[in-house]
């Protein structure tokens, strides 16, 4: 399936805010949402384009909150690296000043 043939579905983010951990356990279905290929070639056409796309999008997701975890880590990493040379630079210039 391309990116062009992809079908939004409608009302697709009707279901999504408040209830978005409902709408992912897919708790309001009466099935379970499927996860081995068989049991999606057993759903209608649609229904397994747009399960496709869905778990696409989980996918990214997940390569994207890692991504998020390394650059915060990163971040916080750098921040203690210059609070450390501020306060080296501080040391130095207080001891310049005093010593006479």
């Amino acid at each position: 399936m391309t990116k062009k043939n992809r079908k939004t579905p409608k009302n697709s983010t009707k279901d999504v805010g408040k209830n978005e951990e409902e709408v992912l356990q897919g708790s309001y279905l009466a099935k379970p949402v499927p996860e081995s290929q068989s049991a999606i070639s057993d759903l209608p056409p649609a229904a397994a384009d747009i399960l496709v796309s869905f778990q696409f999008v989980q996918a990214r997701l997940t390569e994207l909150n890692g991504e998020m975890a390394v650059c915060q880590t990163a971040r916080v990493a750098y921040l203690l690296a210059l609070k450390e040379e501020f306060n080296q630079t501080l040391s130095t210039q207080l001891t310049n000043t005093l010593t006479p």
